[in-house]
C-alpha cells in the first residue's frame, strides 16, 4: 500500500456534493467536489474517447510523474448498506490494478482502504464502469476519495463520472435474460457425477413444467459433485443483474454454491428452503460483485459437499424473474395465443400485467391488459413463456402460438 504523500495543492474546487434522482455525483461534466492531481502532468483533459459510456467532453487524466499517483476528490457522503462508489475508466496503457481509499471527517489524515479495482479488457479501447462496495463504511462520512487509478505504474489513466449509489445509472441492469439452460436451451453440461444426467421432470409444476432437468447425481468420487455449464457467447452482468436457477431437493441437501470460469469469480451459497423438498423453486444469486467481468463458464455445486442427488432446470442470467411464481396465490386464468398472435383469455381482465417473453428470454410484449385479449400481436410462431401479474398474484405459463 503507497505511503501518503504531501505535496503542493495543484486544482482545488468549492467542495460540495450534487444529488439526482439518489446518486450523489462527485465528479462528471457538469459537477466538480474539489479535485487534486498529485503530479505535475495530472490535470482536467479533453475525454479522448467519447462513447457510450462516457461522452463527456472532458475527464482526468492522472498523472506520469511516478507509482501511485493519487487524485483526490472531496465530496461529503455517508454510506448505507449496498451503497457503492461508481467510476468509469479508460486504460490506453493497460496499467494498473487500481486503488481506491477514503478519508472520514471523524478521522482526518488517516485513509481508509477501499479496495483494488483489476481493469478489464475493454477499459483499453473505451471506458468500462466499475464500482467499489461501501458496506465498510457504513455509518461513517466520506470526505475524501483517494484514487491512484494506475497502481504501482507511471502511466495515464482516464477517469470520469464518479458517483454514490446503490446501482448504477451508467451501465443499468438489462431488462433482457438469457437463458443458459432449459426445455428448449442448452449452453454445454457436464457432469462430476458418474450418474449425473438430463433426466425426465421427476415433478412437472407451475414452477418448472419442462419435460427434462438435470441431475446432479449421487457417485461421489469427489466432494462438492460439480454440474458446469458454457454459456457461448459469454454473459457479462451489469449492476442489478441476477443468475436465476430452480431447484427440485427431495432428498433434502443442504444447498448450494455457485462459482464461474474456472473459479476465478465466486457467485454465492443458496440456503434451500423446505419447499424445495417438494417441489420446484426458484433461487437466484446477485452479480453486483462480478458485473462488468464476462463469464463464461458456470460451476455449480448443487448439494454442497454432499452426495445427495438434487433436480436443477430453467437457469438463466436477467435483472428480474421471468419463471417462477413470486407470491403464493396463483391467477387460475385460461388463457391461449389466437390465430393473429395475441395472448387471448377466457375472462375480461382489468388492471393487469402481461410480459411476454421468447425462449431466449427476449421481452417482446409488455403492456397493461383491459379486456380479453392483448393489444399487441405476435409476429413469428413459435413457443413463448407468459407472465401474467395482478396485484400480488402472479402466473407463469409456457403457450404454443401455431
Amino acid at each position: 500500500m503507497r505511503t501518503k504523500i504531501t505535496i503542493k495543492l495543484m486544482i482545488i474546487a468549492v467542495l460540495f456534493s450534487f444529488s439526482v434522482n439518489a446518486q450523489t455525483y462527485v465528479y462528471n461534466e457538469s459537477t466538480s467536489s474539489g479535485i487534486f492531481f498529485q503530479g505535475t502532468d495530472g490535470a482536467e483533459v479533453n475525454n479522448p474517447v467519447q462513447d457510450d459510456v462516457n461522452d463527456s467532453a472532458t475527464s482526468a487524466m492522472s498523472a506520469t510523474d511516478g507509482d501511485w499517483q493519487q487524485i483526490q476528490f472531496f465530496p461529503t457522503f455517508s454510506p448505507a448498506t449496498g451503497d457503492k462508489l461508481f467510476f468509469s475508466v479508460y486504460n490506453p496503457n493497460d496499467v494498473g490494478p487500481g486503488q481506491v481509499q477514503f478519508e472520514y471527517t471523524s478521522a482526518a489524515g488517516t485513509w481508509q482502504y477501499g479496495a483494488d479495482v483489476t481493469y478489464e479488457a475493454g477499459s483499453l479501447s473505451g471506458w468500462q464502469e466499475y464500482s467499489v462496495n461501501l458496506n465498510d463504511h457504513v455509518g461513517e462520512e466520506i470526505n475524501k476519495i483517494v484514487i491512484m487509478p494506475a497502481g504501482p505504474n507511471s502511466a495515464s489513466v482516464y477517469i470520469d463520472n464518479m458517483y454514490f449509489n446503490d446501482q448504477s445509472v451508467s451501465n443499468p441492469a438489462t431488462s433482457e435474460t438469457t437463458f443458459v439452460y432449459n426445455e428448449d436451451t442448452t449452453s454445454g453440461m457436464f457432469f462430476e457425477s458418474g450418474n449425473g444426467a438430463e433426466v425426465a421432470n421427476p415433478l412437472p409444476n407451475d414452477v418448472n413444467s419442462s419435460a427434462n432437468c438435470a441431475f446432479s447425481g449421487t457417485d461421489n468420487p469427489f466432494p462438492w459433485l460439480e454440474i458446469q455449464y458454457f454459456p457461448s457467447p459469454g454473459f457479462t452482468p451489469a449492476t442489478g443483474d441476477k443468475l436465476f436457477l430452480s431447484i427440485y431437493n427431495p432428498d433434502n441437501a443442504p444447498g448450494a454454491q455457485i462459482q464461474f470460469n474456472s473459479g476465478a469469480f465466486f457467485g454465492g451459497n443458496i440456503t434451500y428452503e423446505a419447499a424445495a423438498s417438494s417441489g420446484w423453486v426458484e433461487y437466484s444469486i446477485n452479480l453486483d460483485d462480478i458485473a462488468g467481468n464476462e463469464l463464461t463458464q458456470i460451476i455449480l455445486y448443487p448439494a454442497e459437499g454432499t452426495s445427495i442427488g438434487v433436480y436443477i432446470d430453467n437457469i438463466y442470467f436477467g435483472s428480474e424473474t421471468v419463471l417462477s411464481t413470486d407470491f403464493p396465490e396463483l391467477l387460475e386464468e385460461f388463457m391461449f395465443i389466437d390465430t393473429q398472435g395475441r395472448v387471448s383469455f377466457e375472462n375480461y381482465q382489468e388492471n393487469t400485467k402481461l410480459m411476454v417473453f421468447d425462449l431466449n428470454g427476449r421481452m417482446i410484449i409488455n403492456e397493461n391488459l383491459e379486456g380479453n385479449k392483448s393489444a399487441n400481436s405476435l409476429n413469428q410462431k413459435g413457443i413463448y413463456i407468459i407472465k401474467l401479474q395482478k396485484g400480488n398474484s402472479v402466473n407463469t405459463k409456457k403457450l404454443i402460438f401455431n
